[in-house]
């Protein structure tokens, strides 16, 4: 699990990053970038646009998901018992995100996208951002959300082994980390 989670997190972070490049520099070679941006932007809209459409959204999700993720992972305080059915369950959380990316990529071709398009043919602005998130409110909003539910999916995880350990009969870890689970819970809500 130590491998997969470091490496999913990683891959996932390194793409956020080269998506995020590809939107400040306007490269309109990328479909995803070209709908979604435009020259005359400011730079904290061309960020926003990065998570202004579905494809974006999820993997910003999958992203966070998959940092707080690898941060239980390797954090000593959460071994023990039921530790790695919780952290299983969170994998498969950011390993279904990262399965909606390979069907709904927001790195598709703009001669991929647009198969009407000349071979080659890159053009010179952006379609522009959506006017409704031109907005500094809309632009923190995403990432906030976001933030929210990915710190969600480490309950989530605990929750669930809780029933399989009860559904097993077995004793449930849920005692021992109900102080954690509440401190998750709260910061989510902040």
């Amino acid at each position: 699990i130590l491998v997969a989670t470091g490496t999913t997190a990683a891959s996932l972070v390194a793409a956020l990053a080269y998506l995020t490049y590809q939107f400040v520099v306007g490269d309109y070679t990328n479909a995803y970038v070209w709908e979604n941006s435009a020259d005359y932007l400011p730079l904290l809209y061309k960020i926003t646009g990065v998570y202004a459409n579905h494809e974006g959204s999820i993997l910003l999700w999958a992203t966070l998901a998959a940092v707080i993720t690898s941060w239980t992972v390797y954090s000593s305080y959460f071994d023990g018992r039921g530790s790695r059915l919780t952290h299983a369950i969170a994998l498969s959380i950011v390993a279904t995100f990262a399965t909606m990316l390979i069907f709904e990529s927001p790195f598709t071709p703009l001669e991929v996208a647009y198969p009407d398009t000349s071979a080659g043919f890159v053009p010179p602005d952006g379609d522009g951002l959506n006017p409704l998130l031109v907005d500094p409110w809309m632009a923190i909003h995403p990432p906030i959300t976001f933030t929210a539910y990915s710190l969600l999916v480490i309950p989530f995880a605990l929750g669930v082994t809780h029933f399989v350990s009860t559904f097993r009969g077995e004793d449930s870890p849920f005692d021992e980390w109900l102080s954690s689970t509440i401190a998750w819970a709260r910061i989510s809500w902040l």
